[in-house]
Order: C-alpha cells, then sequence, then structure tokens
C-alpha cells in the first residue's frame, strides 16, 4: 500500500485553515476510498464516521482509543477531552451538573491552558473557531514526523473536514447561525429538563 502513498498524497490540494483554493472535500474523501483498501480502506471509513458530530457516542470513542491507529487514537482522545470541556463549560454556564453529559474519564486539573483560554470566550463564531484551530493543531502535531503514509493522509482528511465546515459559512452568516440556533435552543429546550 505504500507505493500509493507519494502518488495520493501528490494529488491533494494544499490546504491552510482559512485558505484553500480548488477544494471539494466530498471529492477528495471519494478519491481517497476509491484507492485506499484493505486495512487503510477500513481507518479512513472508521474516521469519516468520527468526523459526524451525531457518531460521537460513548461507543464511539471507545472503538478509536482500541484501534491500532496512532493518529485515530491520539486525535480522537484528544478530541473527547476538548468535547467534555465543551460541556463542563455549557453547564457551568447553565448551572447543572454535566456529569450526564461527559465520555469517558474527565478530570478538570488536567485541562491543557489552552482549552480553557478558549471556551472562556464570549463570542460564540470566535469561540468554535479557536476550537477548530485546536483541532488542526492536534492533527499537525501527531503527524509531525510523518510523510506519505496513513496517519498523514488522516490528519489531511481531519483538516480537510475542518475547512469544508468553514467553508459552507462565511462571517455574516456563520455568526446569524449561531444567534439563530442560540436563541432556538434557549427558547425551546431547557437542559434542565433531560436530568
Amino acid at each position: 500500500m505504500s507505493r500509493l502513498y507519494p502518488y495520493l498524497v501528490a494529488g491533494l490540494p494544499d490546504i491552510t485553515f482559512k485558505e484553500s483554493k480548488a477544494f471539494d472535500y466530498a471529492h477528495i474523501c471519494q478519491r481517497l476510498q476509491e484507492h485506499l483498501i484493505g486495512s487503510d480502506g477500513r481507518l479512513l471509513r472508521l474516521l469519516l464516521i468520527g468526523l459526524q458530530p451525531y457518531r460521537q457516542t460513548p461507543y464511539w470513542y471507545s472503538t478509536a482509543a482500541k484501534s491500532d491507529c496512532r493518529f485515530i487514537q491520539e486525535y480522537f482522545d484528544y478530541d473527547r477531552l476538548l468535547r467534555n470541556a465543551q460541556a463542563v463549560a455549557a453547564a457551568k454556564k447553565m448551572k447543572v451538573e454535566p456529569y450526564d453529559y461527559l465520555i469517558g474519564d474527565y478530570d478538570p486539573t488536567t485541562l491543557p491552558e489552552e482549552f480553557v483560554q478558549v471556551l472562556d470566550k464570549p463570542d460564540i463564531l470566535a469561540r468554535e473557531e479557536e476550537i477548530d484551530k485546536l483541532r488542526w493543531q492536534k492533527a499537525n502535531e501527531i503527524t509531525a514526523l510523518n510523510y506519505l503514509d496513513i496517519d498523514y493522509l488522516l490528519a489531511y482528511v481531519t483538516k480537510a473536514a475542518i475547512i469544508d465546515r468553514w467553508l459552507k459559512l462565511d462571517k455574516t452568516k456563520g455568526e446569524a447561525f449561531f444567534k439563530l440556533l442560540v436563541s432556538e435552543v434557549r427558547g425551546t429546550f431547557d437542559i434542565r429538563k433531560t436530568l
């Protein structure tokens, strides 16, 4: 399989957090799925499942933790910790206990300082952007010494998913969307009723 990596990597468009040209996330994923077979194909499918927020359940995180793929293990362990920190911050604002919303172990004393700083941002859109930057940085950190291997490709797809999310929202639409979402949630859903 390693003979395909240089070909696949060379065919990927350059991406940065905010600027990406000729970018089609769905096409990139489809192309990689066509070429990655066997265990590499299974890892890509596992990653694509994990990048869908509605799939991020305790079972999913347990599956990721048991994966023999370093990128999937480390990235989703970080993602779980970050999501737990978000749940705790949201529960604190709503003055409810967060424990029913946490996945796996959670020790607030072990939170990285950058989580605390990001989660304290009052602007929802800015906070979401900073959270995605943390995810981007973690993908880069895990694969800092990886070139032309499956971990590199998985990190690329992870970062491409982040870009795809932001390309679908410009600043004006994004702010309007988040304000609408927050007002709908505040108006129609009371987390305390689910406890």
